[in-house]
């Protein structure tokens, strides 16, 4: 299977507008928070090492959902209110210094 390119102009057609982050996890088995701007419709995100998993959750505390190495996390169609923020939590339990990547579109 191919991979697929979408220009910047077809997001702009699809009324989505894609941005970029990344976030070090400074501390190993230390809890790191990002704010996902109001009106956010898709991210993507995962290790750019890649060698380690990592644990995500939608609050503090509850980072629960384990994410394999060498893998990514891809939520799409969830539409985050156009009034608040909404913050995602990210724990790499192995290794200190590692960078997580996010792309998102809003």
């Amino acid at each position: 299977m191919g991979s697929v390119f979408i220009s910047r102009e077809q997001f702009a057609k699809l009324g989505v507008t894609p941005a970029q982050t990344t976030k070090t996890l400074t501390l190993a088995n230390t809890e790191y928070s990002v704010a996902l701007p109001t009106g956010t419709k898709r991210v993507i995100f995962g290790l750019r090492s890649g060698s380690y998993s990592f644990r995500y959750g939608w609050a503090t505390g509850e980072t629960n959902f384990t994410v394999p190495a060498g893998a990514f996390r891809d939520v799409s169609d969830i539409h985050l209110d156009d009034t608040t923020t909404t913050t995602i939590y990210f724990i790499c339990p192995d290794v200190a210094g590692e960078v997580m990547e996010i792309e998102y579109w809003n």
